[in-house]
């Protein structure tokens, strides 16, 4: 779609030659970015399906500097989606260490618990049997 393609005059249909409403949508090709376009409502930009190929500028070409602009925009809008990926499996990794280190505190957490209990078994043996010698040594 270039800008030399389409006129831009003032008219501007409301119907296109399907009878539809018109729909205003937004090229973001690299040629036109940001432009706005009235097409056949019937279009679909994700299966190219046109309806009766009506199209139309909206806007009047764009400066050089607005394409740049624009240009720019969208580089860093993918580099910051791409970042945002990253950031995403970097989470993941962190997600599953701190899960990892849970299950882990938690074994050992139980281990604890039964030292413990072990401990306070062998103090009652170690009690009975002191108690036990000093009561023989009275006999």
């Amino acid at each position: 779609m270039s800008r030399e393609s389409y006129s831009t005059s003032s008219f501007r249909p409301s119907k296109c030659r399907c009878g539809v409403s018109l729909a205003l949508l937004k090229s973001w090709t690299s040629e036109n970015p940001g432009r706005r376009f009235l097409a056949c409502k019937l279009y679909n930009p994700e299966t190219n399906y046109r309806g009766c190929n009506f199209f139309k500028w909206y806007d009047k070409g764009q400066f050089e500097w607005q394409e740049d602009v624009i240009d720019k925009l969208m580089l860093e809008k993918k580099l910051l989606e791409a970042r945002m990926e990253v950031e995403k499996a970097s989470n993941l990794r962190l997600e599953n260490r701190i899960n990892k280190l849970m299950e882990e505190n938690e074994l050992m957490r139980v281990k604890a618990v039964q030292l413990a209990a072990s401990n306070v078994g062998k103090q009652k043996k170690w009690c009975s049997l002191t108690i036990y010698g000093k009561m023989k040594a009275l006999v």
